[in-house]
């Protein structure tokens, strides 16, 4: 909701999905300019154009994803992202405090039913070189934000990667 809202009052025509309902409701009180899809990624991304968008934003969608879904979701971003266009992921990292304690070997745990994964940097650094995205900038930050009555702080990395194919070539 807060980056699709900030994109679009920057001028970027913003298409925002999320599978969510109540995401997708809390967004659009606060835009309803947006044009949001309520929709699976994986649905979604069967019916996109190849070279559709000049920017994606990822923010910690990546960290919901099993390995097994993980490389063919960097392959749809990266046949859909225009030769050139951004990346920019958020993605929960291993030098966060909570999977220090509760997941170091596995960097996988369930909170609440909902399966999130912790990445290291080399680990997220191959991902993107596989699927035709060349990291410019690689941060990893620590951040303090809301949660219900208190306030959680996490270890994220921050990346922006630029699509470097020119073309996807199809089997």
């Amino acid at each position: 909701g807060l980056e699709s809202d900030y994109a679009q009052k920057l001028g970027f025509g913003v298409t925002a999905i999320d599978k969510d309902y109540g995401c997708i409701r809390k967004a659009k009180d606060i835009n309803p300019k947006v044009d949001f899809r309520q929709i699976d990624f994986f649905n979604y991304i069967k019916n996109v154009s190849q070279s559709e968008f000049m920017i994606i934003v990822d923010s910690k969608f990546s960290n919901k994803l099993t390995l097994e879904q993980l490389e063919r979701y960097y392959k749809n971003i990266s046949k859909v992202l225009k030769f050139g266009g951004y990346m920019y992921l958020q993605a929960l990292s291993t030098d966060d405090d909570y999977c220090k304690e509760h997941c170091p070997q596995r960097r996988w745990t369930k909170i609440n039913d909902n399966y999130i994964r912790y990445f290291s940097k080399q680990e997220l650094l191959e991902l993107l070189q596989l699927t035709g995205l060349k990291v410019e900038s690689f941060k990893t930050i620590k951040q303090k934000h809301p949660v219900e009555e208190e306030s959680v702080e996490e270890t994220y990395h921050i990346v922006i990667a630029r699509q470097i194919v020119k073309k996807w070539e199809y089997a």
